[in-house]
């Protein structure tokens, strides 16, 4: 019990920091802002009351995250507004924030170890999201050194990254004890219910991709 209040306390503290990081990176309205906290906040509640926690429903709770992942991402790829912040955004911003999925898969693999998630959502089985959260370090400094000259090798290191960020977002999915359960490796995936893990799909996993989705949208510089 004592271990996960702490890596509670670093999840919490790892979303707060991506919040901040996220809203003015991105150059957010304080309208956006305040739609982000409350979502935020609204799922935090619901997950610290369990609302998330059971997983015996047609379909469960938990699948309203990737509903909301993929209308976000439909907003951000189609909308106007969705240019203009990819425009204003700086590129080397954008792959440098991606840096927090490091912190990220090193508590997925402490959460292994407290036996909430299995093996094959961590960097030892077949999430190697961590080398992507590296290599996003390495990514940054380049852009901020030579941005024009990079920005479509930059273009490809996001096509890759969302392909990892879906393949880890599937297994994570397909883990979790449903109707559904493909990956029925034990531990079951019962984290992503649990407060405040529940801001992995719910608030992570939206801004590792809506980061390359914008990176990919942002026009080339001559």
């Amino acid at each position: 019990m004592k271990v996960y209040s702490y890596l509670a306390i670093a999840m919490a503290s790892l979303v707060f920091l991506t919040f901040i990081l996220a809203g003015f990176s991105l150059k957010l309205t304080k309208l956006e802002r305040g739609l982000c906290a409350g979502w935020v906040t609204a799922v935090s509640i619901l997950s610290f009351f369990g609302v998330f926690e059971d997983f015996s429903g047609r379909p469960p709770a938990v699948v309203i995250f990737p509903a909301v992942i993929l209308v976000l991402l439909g907003w951000l790829i189609f909308s106007n507004r969705g240019q203009q912040i990819a425009d204003q955004s700086t590129l080397w911003v954008l792959a440098g924030v991606q840096s927090f999925r490091i912190i990220l898969e090193l508590l997925l693999h402490a959460l292994y170890g407290e036996r909430l998630i299995p093996k094959l959502m961590t960097y030892e089985g077949n999430n190697l999201d961590i080398v992507y959260g590296a290599s996003a370090l390495l990514v940054a400094w380049l852009s901020f050194r030579a941005e024009k000259r990079i920005q479509k090798l930059v273009r490809i290191w996001n096509v890759i990254g969302i392909v990892f960020v879906c393949i880890a977002t599937g297994i994570g999915i397909f883990s979790v004890p449903t109707f559904f359960q493909l990956f029925t490796e034990e531990p079951a995936n019962r984290a992503v219910g649990m407060f405040p893990f529940t801001l992995i799909p719910a608030w992570l996993v939206p801004l590792a991709l809506s980061l390359h989705v914008l990176s990919l949208r942002k026009k080339l510089t001559v």
